[in-house]
Order: structure tokens, then sequence, then C-alpha cells
């Protein structure tokens, strides 16, 4: 009697390890550097080693262990680390870990700041037609396929569709719909390049966030975002990623990291390298949460374990040379100012990459709050009581921020006497509007004799004694 002997063999594809070498660094000359990659994972076991290579010729001393360090040359440069993990099943870590877009940030905010933010973390230009956001109404009936009652000619679901690049949805839902209807709108941002987010705003207008020069479009449906309505990214017609369940919900939103979705901003962890369809998961381990309206990160996810590589700027720091715009600027006797307006001036300022900005500190509230990131802010001195007032300046070079540098200026117990069709001067305190043939210093009156000379009683004075 012949026997069979049947073997059974049971295959698991192990996954590859992801590989995170850290934020990228800004540094100054000559100092110590550490890198950092133990944020590398691997979901199906453990890191077993690391292999680090500099691609700028910079010897690492640890370069097989998880933080090795380095020495910042003594020249502005820009250093470029890779990073290779294998685990314990013998895989290696992919140079790129993304495949995909996935929704990098969710922001139920103070009206008009809803927004929503999806990411490329490829290395690759992605095509954004085909994809689609989608909202959902939270009520007790909620489902990603809506039905439509052809004997009522309405849908048993309220949900609103937005559609990249196309005038069709790839889903069920498409042959009842019209474009740019209630419930469906399409934008044309065309490719989302690599490391490059892509911001979905409610209104482009009176938001309180700068949106102007970058990548964004509107969606006046996310009015519809309250903090318990659940979101989804579509693509080819499939859920690649979402906040928040299509099943009934509190008014406080659904439970995410330390907080909830209502009135939280959500931004994804770094290490975070794709979408997630199961939401309890997500709302476990992906979401860093903060108050609404934090606004620090928008247009510009970071997302350490997309890619293998580091870069660390090396520069020395700005600095920064406060001074005052003294070309015409009156002074009285004593050589403080009398003018009736201060300039100040942050060009002297110096900068070792060419970019910079500017931030006044202005401890007196004297320039105008729009003005404070201006290189020549000016200030009206009417009004003003006699004194010194030091003014602080910060300038940023794109890389590193100087150190706060002040300028002080000296305003004179008098405002030097003007000849015009009408002054404002000041007269024990109290502001009067007055004919220029009348001044007032202090409690003395001054009258205009013409030709430049001023008369105290008896006495004349001369212009040019003020």
């Amino acid at each position: 009697m012949k026997k069979t002997i049947l073997f059974l063999f049971s295959f698991i594809l192990s996954q590859n390890p992801i590989s995170d070498a850290g934020s990228d660094q800004v540094v100054q000359l000559g100092v110590q550097v550490q890198l950092d990659g133990s944020a590398s994972y691997d979901t199906d076991g453990a890191i077993s080693s690391y292999s680090w290579t500099s691609n700028s010729g910079i010897a690492l001393t640890g370069s097989d262990t998880a933080t090795p360090s380095f020495t910042a040359p003594n020249e502005t440069s820009s250093l470029s680390f890779t990073l290779e993990v294998t685990d314990n099943n013998g895989n290696i870590s992919p140079s790129n870990s993304t495949s995909d877009i996935f929704i990098s940030e969710y922001h139920d905010g103070g009206s008009p700041n809803q927004y929503l933010e999806i990411f490329n973390g490829t290395d690759s230009a992605i095509d954004l037609t085909g994809y689609e956001l989608w909202i959902l109404k939270s009520e007790s009936d909620m489902s990603w396929e809506p039905i439509y009652s052809t004997e009522d000619e309405e849908w048993e679901t309220d949900f609103w569709v937005l559609i990249f690049n196309s005038d069709t949805s790839m889903t069920n839902i498409n042959s009842y719909l019209q474009l740019d209807g209630d419930y469906m709108q399409r934008v044309d941002p065309g490719l989302l390049n690599p490391n490059e987010s892509l911001m979905i705003i409610r209104e482009g207008e009176g938001e309180d966030f700068n949106f102007i020069g970058q990548n964004y479009v509107v969606w006046d449906r996310l009015v519809k975002i309250s903090g318990d309505e659940p979101v989804a990214l579509f693509k080819n017609g499939q859920i690649i990623d979402k906040i928040g369940d299509d099943e009934d919900v509190s008014s406080s939103g659904w439970d995410v990291g330390e907080g909830t979705t209502k009135d939280h901003t959500l931004i994804r962890r770094s290490t975070v390298v794709s979408g997630n369809i199961d939401w309890e998961s997500s709302a476990l381990s992906e979401w860093n949460v903060f108050d609404r309206d934090t606004f620090n990160d928008i247009f510009n996810h970071n997302c350490t374990s997309c890619d293998n590589e580091v870069i660390v700027y090396v520069s020395s720091p700005p600095l920064a040379s406060p001074s005052y715009v003294s070309d015409d600027l009156l002074l009285d006797s004593n050589g403080d100012i009398c003018d009736t307006q201060v300039t100040l001036d942050a060009s002297p300022s110096i900068t070792e990459t060419g970019n910079i900005s500017y931030q006044w500190v202005d401890t007196n509230d004297l320039i105008d709050e729009a003005d404070l990131n201006r290189k020549q802010p000016s200030f009206s001195t009417i009004g003003v009581a006699a004194g010194t007032y030091e003014f602080g300046l910060v300038v940023f070079d794109g890389l590193l921020e100087s150190t706060e540098e002040i300028v002080s200026i000296t305003i004179g117990d008098n405002l030097c006497p003007l000849a015009s069709s009408s002054v404002v001067l000041q007269s024990d305190e109290s502001w009067l509007e007055q004919y220029p043939s009348l001044v007032y210093f202090e409690s003395e009156n001054f009258t205009d004799e013409g030709n430049g000379v001023w008369n105290e009683g008896e006495v004349f004075y001369d212009i040019g004694d003020f």
C-alpha cells in the first residue's frame, strides 16, 4: 500500500524595515554634531544593525550605530548622510518607504480656518487625477457608499466630494451628481511634487494663516468640518486614508492621541509613511494633537521616515545690527531727537546666505504690529513722553537666527518748532492744533515774527536757537 505524505508550508512575507535618519539640522561652524536614526523601526521584527554613509566626505564616528557623530567643517556647507538599517530577518530598508500621498494635517479651527493637508513623501511627482477627498455628514446612517433614491430624487446620506483634475468621480456616485454643485467640486492642482504638501483651505481670504505664494486650492465645503464629520482620501474609487469612522460619533468628535478631533489641529507624526484606513489604529499612534488654530507646520510637513537621507546645513549665524536713519533727523541742543517721526534701520545687518528677514522687538508699543518685520519701520514721536526707548532686532537668514541686538532712541523734552500750515504741539501734556504763528513749548508761548524769527515777550529768538 502506497502512502502519501503531504507537506504543508506556510510562507509569511516579511516586511522591509523603515529607515529614519532624523530631521534635517542647522548647525554652526566647527561644532560637534550628532545624527539620530533611533526612530527607525520594523513593523514585524526588530532593527539589528545600522549603516550610515556620508555623501559629503565627512568622517563619521560610530557609523554602525544609531547615533553617529562628526565635527562640522569651518566653512558654510550642506552635508548629506544616508542611513540603511537591517532587521532580524535580514531585510534591508529601501531608500524611500512611501508609495503614495496621505493626509498629513486636519484642522477643525475657528472660522474660516478649517483646512486639510495632503503630502507626497515619495521620490516622484504624482498626478492627482483619480484622487478625491470626501466629507460625510455626521449622522446615524453614514456611508462611504451613499445610496441615491430615484423615487425621492435625493441622497440618503449627505456628503461632499472634492475631485482633482477631473470632471468625473471614480466612485459609483458620479451619474447622479452635477460637477460644481452642492455635492461635488473640482480643482486642478496638477502634479504634487516629491516632499511637497497641498493645502485645501476653505475660503482663500480671511484665514489667520499666510497662504499667499503657497501650494493650495480652495474648497468651500470645508465649512462642514466641525470635528465630528469623517474625512476620507480616495484613489480610483478606493479609500487609501481617512480620519474618523463612518459610524455615529459624539459631538466632541473622535478620541485621537491625547485629545479629540473636535477643536484641535491634528498633525501626522514624522514616522508615518502611508495612509491608514483603520482609524482605530491610526488614532492611537499616528497623530500629534495641538490646540485649534496652531499653524506652525502648515505647507511644510516633516516626514523623517519617508526617505533615508538627512541634510545638515553648516553656517555661521547672521549678525543683527539695528540703528536708525539719522539723515535730516531734527535734534535739539542736547542732541536728543525732537523730530515728529523716527525711522529704525536694519540695513547694516549681515548674513552669510544672502537671505534675510527681520523681526523688531518693541516693548514700548510705538511701532505698528504690521511693520515689525520691515527693514525700516517708522513710528511717530507725537505724544511720546521724553526719555530713552530701546528697540530689539533679530534677523533670520533661512537657516540660523541671530542674537537680539538693541538700539536706543532718546526723545527730547519738546518737539522742534516747525513752520507749516498746521502743526500739533505739546503744552502741559495736552495737545492743541494751532496756527503756525503760535507754538507752545511746555508752558511758554512763542510767536512767529516771520523770516524765521520767534518772539517770547520782549525777547526775540531765531528759529536756529531751537
